[in-house]
């Protein structure tokens, strides 16, 4: 099964999560919480990269849904719940969910592979990550960066030159 499992992670950083999922299925991973620190940090961005495409939107979903229960009464405890559930809960999470991710298409591949594809092949192919989202979504932040680097040089160089 572990040459299923690895072939759905892809060659990136499969022995991390290898040993993370040997911890959720031993039971060692207490009420299957472990820590993630790329979803600390990505997010969505996350779940897009491993394909957990369904998490992902509904993530984004939740995000949309923020300015329609806040108020001014409440955005506080609004904040706080989104802080709570963006840098908490989903790096606790991640991995099992990834783990239930990861466990359902190694199932579904013994379905739905086609033309006597070997389930392997078809999980390499379909499984892994999607390397775009680090090209677009790092170049994205390199350009903000960049562009809010300058437009602060080019306000503080009219500041000085007044």
């Amino acid at each position: 099964m572990d040459r299923y499992i690895e072939a759905a992670i892809g060659d990136i950083n499969t022995r991390f999560y290898l040993s993370e999922f040997r911890h959720l299925e031993e039971g060692t991973a207490l009420m299957q919480i472990t820590w993630n620190w790329s979803a600390f940090f990505f997010g969505s961005f996350w779940m897009l990269y491993r394909k957990m495409y369904g998490w992902c939107v509904l993530l984004i979903l939740f995000h949309l849904c923020e300015p329609l229960v806040s108020r001014p009464d409440n955005s506080v405890l609004i904040g706080a719940i989104y802080l709570v559930t963006d840098f908490i809960l989903i790096p606790m999470y991640a991995n099992f969910w990834y783990y239930r991710h990861v466990q359902n298409r190694v199932k579904s591949s013994h379905s739905k592979h086609v033309d006597s594809t070997h389930p392997i092949e078809f999980l390499r192919k379909t499984g892994g990550v999607n390397i775009w989202v680090k090209w677009v979504f790092g170049g994205l932040a390199i350009v903000l960066v960049g562009g809010s680097v300058l437009m602060f040089l080019l306000d503080v160089s009219g500041f000085l030159a007044h």
